[in-house]
């Protein structure tokens, strides 16, 4: 969600890609290049090298300044966002649609646990909560979010 909170947070269009962390130049990286993009995003200057573990995650070809100059290309809207520690705030900014998402919930009478950046509902209320999570996530944002169902 933080590379999602950042084009908001710019105003700036999404790429096509629906997964913002799946980077065609980069096949079955995702969850490393995750956490580069996160470390990234809550750095005040650059990293030289991957943070420890990553490179095994993100199953990453080549250097950590060859990996980071393809996610900064891919994502050159915002890549100039990079290492200047806005993590926090955007921390703060998930927080925000996350409270509101759980009032706005309850003021349409659906009970809803939150876990993480989610919601735990009951069945049958799934398709008016996915409708009401898209709503608040683009009003607070501005950006389109992404929800997925899980069992």
């Amino acid at each position: 969600m933080g590379l999602r909170l950042l084009y908001g947070h710019l105003n700036s269009a999404l790429p096509d890609n629906e997964d913002l962390y799946n980077i065609p130049e980069l096949p079955g990286a995702r969850e490393g290049v995750k956490k580069l993009i996160n470390a990234a995003i809550s750095a005040s200057k650059p990293q030289k090298r991957y943070p420890k573990g990553v490179r095994e995650l993100a199953g990453c070809r080549g250097p950590h300044w060859f990996v980071m100059s393809i996610i900064r290309e891919y994502h050159h809207v915002v890549a100039d966002q990079f290492y200047k520690g806005l993590g926090v705030a955007l921390m703060r900014k998930e927080s925000d649609v996350m409270v509101e998402l759980l009032l706005e919930l309850k003021r349409q009478h659906i009970v809803a646990l939150p876990i993480h950046d989610g919601v735990l509902v009951a069945d049958g209320v799934h398709e008016q909560t996915i409708e009401i999570m898209e709503i608040v996530f683009e009003e607070y944002v501005g950006v389109a979010g992404v929800v997925n169902i899980e069992d």
